[in-house]
Parts: structure tokens; sequence; C-alpha cells
């Protein structure tokens, strides 16, 4: 039970269960989806098409045996590797930038943009929020912004020294101060986006981005996708009108065209299905 509740304190898309029994299991999956088991070793395989991941008393190079008396830190590293590996990750032929967005709190922002960074191996995921919600922080942006407002081709290098591995691709956090954000314009972050495309080290960049962080609404417009996640039942709130009415009148109406509004399901209750959807998404299954 605590190595499940350090898991899931640690801000990864995916939540893990305990389960006291195999019946337990199996009265679980007939309602939800599990994507990985870890087990007893002494306990025989069932008929489930799942991957499991065996305790082990002893140390072992098997990959499938996972050693139980490591450091927490290890155990979840190791369980999160094997995690990733089990789902198929989506590849891209060109470089994408995506910026997530939304006027309303709550409403899974940030479980997409990190999802899309899972989904996207050789992704870059770059926080852009009020208040950083990850591990770690965002060093080195403010050296980086002013390599940005100088259009320093040194920025590509700048970025991979403060940045973080993250699944299967890359992150940096958002710094201590979301008015660092406020020295951008359209003309420098449109550099430092194509800038990102050429250089060839992402498959993709996926932007987290504060509904307060931008000086102007247009810097929205420096991406290829613009998702804006919606709670269920909320297309039509007071919040999303007034903002759809604020743009309108301050002459952003392309904006408004660009904008995919998502209502995707909570990843916190069903981690799985929001999974799916999201790589529905990116394949072009759904247009929500």
């Amino acid at each position: 039970m605590r190595l499940t509740e350090y898991i899931n304190g640690a801000s990864l898309p995916f939540l893990m269960l305990a389960f006291t029994n195999v019946s337990a299991v199996e009265e679980y999956l007939k309602e939800q989806a599990l994507t990985l088991l870890i087990m007893p070793r002494n306990e025989e395989k069932t008929k489930w098409d799942i991957p499991v991941l065996f305790l082990s008393d002893t140390r072992t190079e098997d990959e499938k045996l996972l050693f139980r008396y490591q450091s927490a830190a290890r155990l979840l590293e190791r369980i999160s590797d094997c995690f990733f590996r089990t789902i198929p990750q989506k590849d891209t032929k060109d470089a994408a930038i995506y910026m997530v967005y939304s006027p309303l709190g709550r409403c899974g922002k940030t479980a997409l943009a990190l999802e899309l960074t899972r989904q996207l191996p050789g992704s870059l995921y770059i926080g852009m929020e009020e208040f950083n919600s990850l591990p770690g922080n965002g060093q080195g942006f403010q050296q980086l912004l002013y390599s940005i407002m100088q259009k320093h081709a040194g920025a590509i290098e700048e970025l991979a020294q403060c940045r973080q591995n993250m699944f299967s691709a890359y992150a940096l956090a958002s710094p201590d101060c979301y008015f660092d954000f406020r020295v951008l314009d359209r003309e420098h972050l449109e550099w430092f986006c194509n800038l990102l495309k050429q250089s060839g080290e992402y498959t993709a960049v996926v932007f987290d981005v504060g509904s307060g962080v931008f000086e102007s609404p247009e810097l929205l417009l420096c991406c290829d996708r613009l998702l804006v996640p919606m709670p269920a039942g909320q297309q039509e709130s007071k919040k999303k009108k007034s903002m759809e009415a604020g743009l309108t009148r301050l002459g952003f109406r392309q904006l408004l065209e660009r904008m995919e509004y998502l209502e995707l399901p909570d990843a916190d209750r069903d981690r799985t299905l929001f999974q799916r959807r999201v790589s529905e998404l990116l394949s072009g299954d759904i247009t929500i």
C-alpha cells in the first residue's frame, strides 16, 4: 500500500491500484482494464492477456522479475519503464508543435499535455503554467528565454542542458515565476518553434500553456495544433462563451477557429480510457 501511495503521488500519467487477491483482480476486470500487473512470484500466470512483472526476493537481471527490496525510487523507475513499453507508441514523420490551453480549471490540461508527450516518443514537453506541477523545477528557463529574445541558435543546446528525462521523451518544467514568459512576443516564439522543428532533436513539442501566462493571446497561434480540453458538460459553459466573446472583440477570431475543443474522460478515474482517447486523437480517429 505504501508503494501504491508513493507512485500515485509522483505526478505520472498512470494510476496504481492494490489488490489483495486474484479474485479481486477478476472482479475489477469485469468493468475496467489493466495495462500491467505486478504479482508475487509464487502466483500462477492467469489467463489474462496482460503483461506481468513478478516480485522477486533476490536481485536479478531478468526483466520480468522485480526485486522487491530496492528503493522506492528505483521501483518506480522500473515499473514506469515496463508500463510505458507495454503501450504502443505513436510516431511522427515531421516535428509538430502542439499547444494545450484552456480557460477552465481542473480540465485535464496538464494530463493531456503529458499524455501527448508520452505517446510521441522523442518529443519535448515545455511547461508554461502559472505554477509548476511536475517534479523538479524550471532552472535554466531565464537564460533560455534570453537566448530566444536574442534569436540565438545556441538556444537548442541550452534547452538540452536544462531539460529532464520523462518517459521516452524530455521535459522542461515551468519556472518559478510565470511572468518570465511575458517577455515573449509572437515573432520570437515563432522563431523558437521553427528552430525546434529545424533542429531535428524532437519529433514533436508540446507546450502546456497556463491561461494567464502570455501577454497576448496571439502567441497561441504559434503552433500546428491548439488543443483545448473541456470538463464533461462544460462545452456551453459561461466561462467558455465569455472567452470566445472576449477573443472576438479583441480581433482574434482566427484563434477561435484554430481551437480544437476536446471533452476527454477523467484521467484519474479511468487512465486506460484516457490514454486510448488521446491515442485516437493523435491518429485522427476522433474530432471533438
